[in-house]
């Protein structure tokens, strides 16, 4: 169950609708109140994080107590860091494509902006009157455009 609650906590009581199909946390609320499986998002990244680094430890120790192997200790170590950096910048670059997406909303209404200036490219104001009415074939094709957003 969604419960929408304010910065400070308190539950949020007002009808609240979200007509582009979205709703996201601000950071970082959205690490402590998201998650997978009841745990939340911040605690998954310290095991994600941290277990590995412990086998890499380990593995270090043990290729260190072999004789002239402190160089394989250090690649492995290495790679490691390597590994750790390059998951943290795609978590990045999959949060910052994740909050610059377009929702169906969005997309379908740049879609039908483009379609509409495909029919008219150089729109000009018009005197208020009959002149100016919408036809009924334009308003059958808003609507079948948008029905799935019509409730």
């Amino acid at each position: 169950r969604l419960e929408l609650r304010s910065l400070s906590g308190d539950t949020i009581q007002d009808q609240v609708d979200s007509s582009m199909g979205s709703l996201m946390l601000v950071f970082p609320h959205d690490i402590f109140h998201t998650g997978m499986l009841g745990v939340p998002s911040f605690v998954l990244a310290v095991i994600f994080l941290s277990v590995p680094w412990a086998i890499l430890g380990v593995i270090a120790h043990v290729l260190v107590d072999r004789a002239d192997s402190s160089f394989l200790a250090l690649a492995v170590v290495l790679a490691m860091a390597l590994v750790t950096v390059a998951n943290i910048v795609t978590a990045i670059i999959e949060r910052w494509r994740y909050t610059s997406s377009s929702t169906p909303m969005q997309r379908r209404i740049q879609d039908f902006r483009q379609k509409l200036l495909s029919h008219n490219p150089d729109p000009k104001p018009c005197e208020r009157g009959p002149g100016r009415a919408v036809s009924l074939e334009s308003l059958t094709d808003l609507l079948n455009t948008f029905s799935d957003f019509i409730q």
